[in-house]
């Protein structure tokens, strides 16, 4: 985000994923009572930091049946919000295995992954597009090209990213 981050950022984020778990249309009117009734935040402050989040990208805006609701944009994906397919869960396991703190290749995931599970077919193509997904989704990143981190892995400050790694030493990485 080019400016600041949203003061109420996560309790938005919890409110939309409360109201979806409770199968409820997360429209503005929803987020902003939802929002004064377990925060005590004034409904202009959540129009603000929502309108915030909606153009920085971290909550997406969908219109349905003339109703506009509100997504959270990091578990927003073609199997659904939340659902990761098996070999999305075996990419993360393996980067979360072998990383070091310097990122995995594709090949490092591949041989770790085969090694495991070696009784499935075509795991080459369903690795690749685990990992697309994955970044898509944000739920790795690519410090350098070709290699994978889990995003678990970076503590976000502003346009950068501070990897932690050998428990002494502090990476840095500019976000591209």
């Amino acid at each position: 985000m080019s400016e600041k981050r949203p003061k109420y950022m996560n309790w938005i984020l919890e409110c939309i994923n409360l109201l979806r778990s409770r199968k409820s249309r997360p429209d503005l009117e929803r987020i902003c009572r939802t929002m004064h009734k377990c925060h005590g935040i004034d409904e202009k402050d959540t129009e603000e930091d929502l309108a915030a989040l909606v153009a920085a990208g971290v909550v997406t805006k969908r219109s349905f049946k003339g109703a506009i609701s509100y997504r959270n944009a990091s578990g927003w994906n073609r199997g659904g919000p939340g659902k990761v397919s098996r070999a999305g869960r075996w990419v993360s396991e393996a980067i979360r295995e072998i990383d070091r703190g310097h990122g995995v290749t594709l090949h490092e995931i591949e041989s770790y992954i085969s090694a495991k599970h070696p009784f499935y077919n075509n795991l080459k193509a369903r690795i690749k597009i685990a990992l697309k997904d994955d970044l898509e989704s944000g739920r790795i990143w690519s410090p350098v090209e070709g290699r994978y981190r889990l995003l678990e892995a970076a503590e976000e400050v502003g346009e950068s990213l501070f990897i932690k790694y050998n428990s002494a030493k502090v990476r840095y990485f500019q976000r591209k």
